[in-house]
């Protein structure tokens, strides 16, 4: 995302190799939202959701829009979620998997907060999740939404609608930290700074836990002096990929291979 010479507001594309910035989406939209507003968006495949809030008083105003890219992101765009005048439900945290837009809609009045998708398919929109904890952190496999909770536990629930089903609950002590799903996992670290202070996780309990979607326990990997405050940085189908915390430059990282975590053999490994 960023602004030309003229101040519009575009997605740009950048060449990794040369560097080479082109053009791939104008957005008006961003040029014409005045200047209380505030935005953030993601990108999956072909398509960018652009969540655009504006400040009406002492309201926020907020909307969540669906652009192809390739395709300019203009004034008259309808928006997925939320709108013009909406000040009722705040909606944020887009997360874009195979097909499906998740948000958070929270209800500004009883800040109570409300899991939802929408199947870019259809265009229908559903409440997943009632009384949704912002910690969470989801995987779709197939019609089927995963979610980890720290310390309450891994739940499943299927796109269809249904009640959530409670897949095993977390020892509350121990599971309690940052977690990141990919593809195949959920890593859990429960070595960071803020747990240190508040001393919550026992120190053999200290480390990255790796499980699978079911909330089997597959390995744990005991912090050091040496790797200790680290979080998820990215995944690819081989690596994951670890920094530390405490450090502004994202660094020291590690990573680890995926394939030796079925045989309970992944370690971290510093990146030279």
């Amino acid at each position: 995302m960023g602004r030309d010479p003229d101040r519009h507001y575009g997605l740009y594309r950048m060449d990794i190799h040369t560097g080479e910035r082109t053009l791939s989406s104008r957005l008006p939209l961003l040029d014409r939202a005045g200047d209380s507003f505030g935005y953030s968006y993601c990108v999956y495949g072909s398509y960018m959701a652009l969540e655009l809030n504006r400040w009406r008083g002492d309201a926020k105003e907020s909307a969540i829009y669906l652009i192809k890219i390739g395709e300019d992101g203009g004034t008259d765009l309808e928006p997925i979620f939320g709108g013009e005048g909406n000040t009722a439900i705040s909606y944020s945290c887009i997360q874009m998997r195979d097909g499906w837009i998740f948000v958070w809609a929270t209800d500004t009045a009883t800040h109570t907060t409300t899991l939802c998708g929408y199947d870019m398919e259809t265009g229908e929109t559903r409440a997943l999740v009632e009384d949704w904890h912002t910690v969470s952190t989801i995987s779709l496999r197939g019609e089927t939404l995963y979610w980890f909770e720290p310390v309450v536990g891994f739940f499943s629930v299927p796109l269809e609608g249904g009640e959530p089903t409670l897949l095993r609950a977390c020892d509350p002590q121990a599971e309690y930290g940052a977690g990141v799903y990919d593809d195949q996992y959920l890593y859990l670290s429960t070595s960071i700074a803020q747990l240190d202070a508040l001393g919550t996780v026992p120190e053999e309990r200290r480390g990255l836990a790796i499980y699978d979607y079911q909330g089997n326990l597959l390995q744990f990997i005991p912090a050091t002096e040496e790797a200790r405050h680290y979080a998820c940085l990215l995944s690819t189908p081989e690596y994951v990929f670890f920094f530390d915390m405490d450090s502004s430059v994202l660094e020291p990282c590690w990573y680890l291979k995926k394939a030796d975590v079925a045989s309970g053999t992944a370690e971290l490994i510093p990146v030279e």
